[in-house]
């Protein structure tokens, strides 16, 4: 067996802060989605509590599932035409 050479990876620590880096830019998006659908929520409650309150809660929840609901279906149907996808499954399965 030869030890002489190094089988680590080049620069680790870079590498690992930009994986950091990038894991933490994905998460950017869902916290600024919950801030969001909080402020809006919080907005309507700042206002006299009766029916129209009610009603703008409800509106705000629904629509923020149905946009939930539709970012899922849209990103399955993108995965499901991925040429590249269905080609990495079958080198796996081989």
């Amino acid at each position: 067996m030869d030890i002489s050479t190094a089988k680590e990876e080049p620069n680790v620590e870079a590498n690992r802060n930009a994986e950091k880096a990038s894991k933490t830019a994905r998460q950017v998006p869902v916290y600024l989605a919950a801030f969001a659908l909080l402020a809006a929520i919080s907005f309507n409650l700042s206002a006299p509590l009766g029916v129209h309150t009610w009603l703008g809660i409800g509106y705000i929840l629904t629509s923020f599932i149905g946009l939930l609901v539709s970012s899922l279906l849209l990103w399955h149907d993108v995965d499901a035409h991925n040429c590249m996808w269905l080609i990495c499954i079958k080198a796996v399965r081989s």
